[in-house]
């Protein structure tokens, strides 16, 4: 049975990021706020949990998710890591 509680975590916490930056002015703040929603709903979707796509792939698997980036994936390793999910 596959654990998805690590990616509602961590789509939740995207989705405060997303939060954040529409606080802000500008219109990198707008792009980044829906970049990190984007990420959320696109892991909120996922048939596997972040942890085990890490595992097997690392960041390089991050980045094959639709609308996850090189930055929303260091975000997504940089989580998974503190949270002692490592390789």
């Amino acid at each position: 049975m596959v654990d998805y509680a690590i990616n509602r975590e961590i789509a939740e916490l995207f989705r405060q990021k997303a939060e954040q930056f529409r606080s802000k002015q500008g219109e990198s703040s707008f792009f980044r706020a829906r970049a990190y929603t984007r990420a959320a709903d696109a892991i909120d979707h996922l048939e596997e949990s972040l942890s085990d796509m890490y595992r097997r792939s690392w960041i390089a698997g991050m980045q094959k998710i639709d609308g996850i980036g090189p930055r929303i994936a260091r975000d997504i390793e940089r989580e998974l890591v503190r949270r002692g999910i490592t390789r």
